[in-house]
């Protein structure tokens, strides 16, 4: 049953020519380069330091991994994030 639903969002979707995101709460990530992100639709921050930074959303946690990260902008579900990135990730992983 939730697959018919699923599948009836998505043509629902398309049909308006909307962004899956806005319908469905995914996160769409921007990366620019290896120095700035742009995340929209998170969920809030689990862990936030200037080597990690961990953010809830509706599809898992997302880690991003680096040196000297800062956020430049947050909003309810929009943060854009500098620094120099490593590693970006959804899941768990063992830093923490």
């Amino acid at each position: 049953m939730e697959n018919k639903f699923k599948n009836r969002k998505n043509e629902v979707i398309k049909k308006l020519n909307l962004p899956k995101e806005v319908m469905t709460g995914e996160p769409k990530i921007t990366i620019i380069g290896k120095e700035e992100i742009n995340i929209e639709n998170h969920k809030g921050i689990i862990k936030f330091d200037d080597n990690f930074i961990s953010l809830n959303s509706t599809i898992g946690r997302l880690t991003i991994e680096g040196t000297g990260l800062e956020i430049l902008y947050i909003e309810e579900e929009t943060i854009i994030v500098s620094g120099t990135f490593n590693t970006i990730y959804y899941g768990e992983k063992s830093h923490e």
